[in-house]
């Protein structure tokens, strides 16, 4: 279906007109909407029903050689994670997507279908959501450990629905970040990966992939 066709033609759009993926747009949103030079060398990482991401290295978006870099959701972590339905079991997503994590809170005995059912229990200290949460962090910083080693990223940059739940995990996030490096980051290293592993921030996403859709200033990203 040639969907850029169609939306140019319901917008009356006769300009340069890209689609992108959701991962892809955060980042986008995030480089052209603020300073390009706070995230010259960054990773984008996008938490929803799986897990993209959006590689930023000297202020240009790292594509791959078909276009398909940045599918750091399906990196393997172990076995099978909490995820059943997930294209490739152990992978990142099937641990910390949100099939996953709403899978971990009802296993736990936690009631609810929706993630603002964890958001609550969190709230009120639901013994199930805390365990979910403190489990989830482990998970998402054994991840970023194994993406921080490998791309050196100067910040790291959460976005989407779940990136919420970091505010409930980030001392368990931070805590697997420092423990499943080690083996895979000179221990001279180790200090400034932690650093950068502080400088993790959650955006609210609502707006992000419109506002990277329509601005101009990021047709560098779609160049071909």
């Amino acid at each position: 279906m040639p969907v850029q066709g169609l939306l140019g033609a319901r917008l009356k759009w006769s300009g340069t007109l890209a689609s992108e993926n959701d991962a892809n747009a955060f980042a986008a949103a995030e480089l052209y909407g603020r300073s390009p030079a706070t995230s010259a060398d960054a990773l984008f990482v996008y938490l929803d029903a799986g897990v993209g991401g959006g590689m930023v290295a000297q202020g240009e978006l790292l594509r791959g050689h078909r276009g398909y870099a940045g599918e750091i959701g399906h990196i393997h972590l172990g076995e099978q994670g909490f995820d059943r339905l997930t294209v490739v079991q152990g992978s990142f997503e099937s641990y910390v997507g949100r099939e996953a994590v709403l899978a971990r809170f009802r296993h736990h005995g936690g009631e609810g279908t929706r993630l603002e059912d964890l958001i609550e229990a969190l709230a009120a200290h639901a013994p199930a959501a805390l365990q979910t949460i403190s489990e989830w962090g482990w998970w998402l910083g054994r991840g970023l450990a194994s993406l921080i080693s490998t791309l050196d990223p100067e910040r790291i940059v959460l976005g989407g629905p779940l990136a919420a739940l970091y505010a409930y995990a980030e001392p368990e996030v931070l805590d697997s970040v420092k423990k499943t490096s080690r083996g895979a980051v000179r221990a001279a290293h180790r200090r400034s990966v932690l650093a950068r592993a502080r400088c993790l921030r959650h955006r609210r996403s609502d707006d992000v992939a419109p506002r990277a859709a329509v601005d101009r200033r990021a047709h560098r990203l779609w160049r071909e």
